[in-house]
């Protein structure tokens, strides 16, 4: 008689679909077990929600390699119709810019999805100055290419800001700032990756500054949508840039804000 209540709630679980999150109805429950079936449809709620995300993600990541891919498509068929060879240079061009394209947004897509995962391997401990190090150097060709001044502010070289996480996700973090900063920074601007420590906290704060536009103040937290791009943009991107910043730190425990 005690347990019957019980065995009914959970033959009712049981028999649900994988995709029936509705909330179970806690007035036909003994009032002892309404709690039980309150926090029950908490969970079914926050279900319903990352489910809503998980497609929604999937149907903007599919929408956004349709366009590259036809584009790709399209050029191929071009360049297999063409007689002039200059013609079919211009569409091997194409080709391999939509490419190109094509394989950022899977790389993009696929760093996203590893950020979003809890971390499996337990952290270790991260030199920022190493992260920062290795960074600016893998992008100084392209700043130098664009004119841009590219360069550190903080603690000297020799020190060491020890975090405890995992490095590659860190790395990837900082590049994509420093990516973001070098694409709509004019050609000849000005880039600063700086590190500064609280000393009351021991905490760090790794920043990226730069002279562009920036991005108007309603649109701050949107940019970290994944795809979410300002109107006004005219510079190539995926969209997905921010989304993996604020991902990878949010999994380290720290926060992300622009101004």
């Amino acid at each position: 008689y005690v347990l019957r209540p019980m065995q009914q709630l959970r033959t009712l679980i049981d028999n649900r679909g994988s995709n029936d999150l509705s909330p179970l109805d806690p007035d036909s429950a003994p009032h002892d077990l309404r709690p039980l079936i309150q926090s029950i449809n908490g969970l079914m709620d926050r279900l319903a929600l990352s489910v809503a995300a998980q497609r929604r993600f999937i149907a903007d990541a599919a929408h956004q390699l349709r366009t590259p891919l036809a584009g790709i498509k399209s050029q191929t068929e071009r360049a297999l119709v063409e007689r002039d060879p200059a013609a079919v240079r211009a569409a091997l061009r194409q080709l391999a810019a939509g490419t190109e394209h094509a394989t950022e947004l899977a790389n993009r897509l696929l760093t996203l999805a590893r950020a979003g995962t809890p971390l499996t391997a337990p952290p270790t401990d991260v030199d920022l100055m190493g992260v920062v190090r290795d960074t600016i150097a893998e992008h100084l060709p392209q700043a130098l290419e664009r004119r841009h001044d590219l360069g550190y502010e903080g603690p000297p070289a020799e020190m060491r800001c020890i975090v405890r996480g995992d490095a590659l996700l860190l790395r990837e973090m900082l590049s994509n700032l420093v990516d973001n900063a070098l694409r709509y920074s004019p050609h000849g601007g000005a880039i600063t990756v700086s590190i500064s420590r609280d000393a009351g906290t021991g905490s760090y704060t790794l920043a990226v500054s730069d002279t562009g536009p920036g991005i108007p103040a309603d649109e701050r937290e949107r940019v970290f949508e994944p795809f979410y791009r300002c109107a006004d943009v005219v510079a190539p991107g995926t969209g997905l840039g921010l989304a993996i910043v604020r991902t990878i730190a949010l999994a380290h425990g720290a926060t992300v804000s622009l101004a």
